[in-house]
């Protein structure tokens, strides 16, 4: 669990559990080919054909090396040419076959449930580097960043801030209608006809939602 997460959980007096560790995990390839490993290892590091696993440790060198690199404070630092699909980095890294497709599905839809042709490298490369490293993000075990969870649902943590915040804060129930860019200001209008001005807006619903 990431450290700010940890220390609201503690704030909060949530109950933390270890997650479960235990059993196999299966990874399947674009050919049907079922490949299985225990827990905390990654099943694709057991695929043993040279030229395969020479393309899996370059794309997942690829994705450490990227995500090292970034830095998540300088949001637009990132080159423009750069920020293009998962998918579309994957070919421009000269290793794309229907396996390595297999393989960064397998990858984005497990850390951040989305296919690779929808998901932006500059988003998922930050993400990696949010969590420490790849190794961290993909590990479930004690040095990884899923190892404990909240038993009281991670609602729970946005419920203790929101109850910590000024009464008057937060509006529920309104829904908005309407966000308007002028220049450095913004507009939100609300279905209760509320106009907030406002310097930024952060949006936390899917992509795929946007109108």
């Amino acid at each position: 669990m990431q450290p700010r997460v940890y220390a609201l959980a503690k704030q909060f007096k949530l109950d933390l559990i270890e997650q479960y560790i235990t059993g196999e995990e299966i990874f399947q390839d674009a050919n049907g080919n079922v490949v299985r490993g225990g827990m905390g290892n990654l099943s694709i590091y057991m695929i043993t054909e040279p030229e395969v696993k020479k393309k899996i440790q370059a794309l997942i060198g690829c994705i450490h090396s990227g995500a090292e690199a970034r830095g998540i404070r300088k949001f637009d630092d990132f080159p423009g040419e750069e920020d293009v699909s998962v998918l579309e980095w994957v070919g421009k890294q000269g290793i794309r076959d229907p396996f390595i497709d297999a393989l960064a599905s397998h990858l984005t839809t497990a850390v951040v449930g989305r296919e690779p042709g929808e998901v932006g490298i500059h988003y998922f490369l930050d993400y990696i580097k949010s969590g420490v490293s790849y190794e961290s993000i993909t590990s479930e075990g004690e040095l990884g960043a899923q190892s404990l969870k909240v038993k009281q649902g991670t609602s729970a943590i946005a419920t203790g801030l929101a109850t910590s915040m000024k009464p008057g804060t937060i509006f529920l129930n309104t829904p908005v209608e309407g966000i308007s860019q002028y220049g450095d200001q913004t507009l939100v209008t609300t279905s209760t006809d509320n106009r907030i001005k406002t310097h930024k807006v952060i949006l936390v619903i899917p992509t795929n939602t946007y109108d």
